[in-house]
């Protein structure tokens, strides 16, 4: 015990700090190892503080590099493909398997006409029997085949919706044309939808929705100008909402399926860019050719786009040969798109095969209706729109009126076609009385003779007979009507003023082709350029209407060289009258109701 508290009492000692002898104090010396950890850790926090200097210095790098991608591969991965139950159908079977579809979504929704049209329900039942019958007969289930145009139909508007799950959060580059949201602010974007082709969402068919991508730049960006080519960076994302997009004629909504937050935009151009784009560049739905009205909207796809180009092409050339080449597309552009629906040739096949005249009233239509249309297209894209920016602070919302208006007109001047029409019917009811004087043709024996109205002239001795006498021989029957004579050589008067009317009225609407290359000038400080190749529209327009117009009025002349004599002319051309009146007054009161509607839904 002893022994054991003496040692401790030692090692106590030993810990126990010694006092030092008086005199200056001394620090003991650092040991080596010590020395060397302490250098250690001020070299690395030193490194550290120098690497976060440097990295507040340089810029930003985005995590991933972005991939770059084509318009394609937003489109869903393709599901393995199920057996096609109409493959073995013929043409014609597949054409009564179409009317029997039909007729029985028809039936179902109690003979309402998708066209607006009014037919007997107990017919279409006749026809829809029979129609299954005859598919019955050739070993075809209709139940079946029927449910699987739903189930194929149902898949194509459902795949336009789905998006690429593998791009979800990926940085890509992706080409294409930027379409502005907002119209109020020319010179900067923070939001725009970048779109697969020119004209996309404004007149030519909207793409699907995993084929439009919603792009946002908060910090705002420089606008490009309406469908300029840009390739933007940035990380995609499926979203999937409705925007408004204004349009030069109003504003539509229109459904995205992606949206991308803007890292970066260029200009774009590829390579050996033609100006004529290939159809399989323009990102149109699966299955367009299968069907002449989807072949037609393909083919203004493809015309809008080469418009785009040749847009695109004036634009960074600024020469001359540039607009000559765009001009001679614009020409090719307003021959084929007049040929397309709309543009009054309805109207004016009516009016010439009613009217008649001669070659230069039909030639005078068609240039009258183009050089409306170019006016329409200038009023409404340009002073319209700066009008309202002026006094609204706002764009103009929607152009109904401009079609309200020019509709209505043409339902005035059919009204007052009929009304011609029957009082030219009534003064042939009832002989002229008044001082008319001329020759005729006897309907009864094709002989020539005195009118009565020169006969008793004659016999009374009216001094005005010299006078008409010196005037050169009226047409047959002329002295009644002259609106009647129907030849290529003479016109009534009267109608001509009328046709001059009429064409105003059908060129009220502005041609869609003229309202994008206005838009597209407007946006690119390309406005005498776009106002010129406005006019070559109007000139290939003028050429394909006035074309419509003369070859009604050489039909109506062929016709009439086999119709019987004077007598049969005459009635036969009469009832013509009155058909052409109540086509231009049905189609212009169609037309504005249909519109009405519309705007009013």
């Amino acid at each position: 015990m002893f022994l054991s508290l003496v040692q401790s009492r030692r090692v106590l000692a030993r810990r126990s700090p010694q006092p030092h002898p008086p005199g200056p104090s001394r620090q003991a010396p650092l040991s080596p190892i010590r020395g060397w950890r302490r250098q250690v850790w001020l070299r690395a926090i030193a490194f550290l503080l120098g690497l976060c200097l440097v990295l507040s210095f340089a810029p930003a790098t985005p995590a991933q590099a972005a991939r770059e991608i084509r318009w394609e591969d937003l489109l869903p991965p393709q599901a393995t493909a199920a057996a096609d139950p109409f493959a073995a159908m013929t043409p014609d079977q597949l054409a009564d398997l179409a009317r029997a579809e039909y007729l029985r979504w028809w039936l179902a929704n109690d003979g309402e006409s998708r066209d607006g049209g009014a037919i007997d329900p107990a017919f279409q039942r006749q026809r829809l029997g029979e129609l299954e019958q005859k598919l019955t007969e050739q070993g075809l289930d209709v139940d079946y085949l029927l449910a699987e145009v739903t189930k194929e139909r149902d898949r194509r508007q459902s795949s336009q919706a789905l998006t690429n799950p593998s791009l979800e959060g990926q940085a890509v580059q992706l080409p294409g044309y930027a379409l502005p949201l907002d119209p109020n602010n020319p010179r900067e974007l923070q939001a725009f939808l970048l779109v697969p082709y020119v004209g996309a969402c404004i007149h030519v068919p909207t793409p699907p929705p995993n084929q439009i991508v919603f792009v946002e730049a908060p910090e705002g960006i420089k606008n490009p100008g309406t469908f300029s080519p840009v390739k933007i960076t940035g990380k995609l994302q499926q979203s999937t909402r409705t925007y408004d997009l204004f349009r030069v004629d109003g504003s539509q909504p229109v459904t995205v399926g992606y949206s991308l937050r803007l890292d970066k935009m260029t200009p774009y151009r590829p390579e050996g860019e033609s100006l004529l784009p290939r159809m399989e560049d323009l990102g149109l739905p699966e299955g367009h050719n299968n069907s002449l009205r989807g072949r037609a909207q393909g083919l203004q796809v493809w015309a809008s786009a080469s418009l785009g180009r040749t847009m695109t092409h004036i634009q960074e050339q600024r020469s001359l040969s540039a607009l000559a080449l765009g001009s001679l597309l614009a020409f090719g552009y307003g021959v084929l798109h007049t040929l397309g629906p709309g543009h009054g040739k309805a109207v004016i096949i009516s009016y010439f095969v009613g009217q008649g005249g001669s070659l230069r009233r039909g030639l005078t239509m068609g240039v009258r209706v183009a050089i409306f249309h170019v006016f329409s297209a200038v009023l409404v894209a340009v002073a319209t729109d700066v009008i309202v920016r002026q006094a609204l602070g706002s764009a103009p919302g929607s152009y109904v009126v401009v079609r309200l208006v020019s509709y209505g007109a043409i339902a005035a001047i059919g009204f007052w076609m009929l009304k011609q029409a029957t009082e030219t019917e009534a003064a042939i009811a009832s002989p002229a009385t008044g001082p008319a004087t001329g020759l005729a043709i006897n309907p009864a024996n094709g002989s020539l003779a005195l009118s009565p109205s020169l006969s008793g002239a004659i016999l009374n001795g009216d001094q005005r007979l010299a006078i008409e006498q010196e005037r050169p021989l009226q047409r047959p029957l002329q002295h009644r009507a002259s609106a009647l004579c129907g030849c290529v050589g003479c016109g009534d008067g009267s109608m001509a003023g009328t046709g001059g009317w009429l064409s105003m009225a059908i060129g009220a609407v502005p041609c869609s082709g003229a309202l994008l290359v206005l838009v597209y000038g407007l946006a690119n400080d390309l406005l005498w350029a776009s106002l010129v190749m406005v006019m070559a529209i109007s000139l290939g327009m003028a050429v394909t209407l006035a074309a419509i117009g003369m070859g009604a009025i050489w039909g109506r002349e062929r016709a009439s060289q086999h119709l019987g004599n004077a007598a049969q002319q005459q009635r036969r051309s009469q009832w013509l009258r009155l058909f052409a009146a109540c086509a231009v007054l049905v189609m212009g009161t169609f037309m504005f109701g249909l519109t009405l509607a519309s705007a009013l839904g």
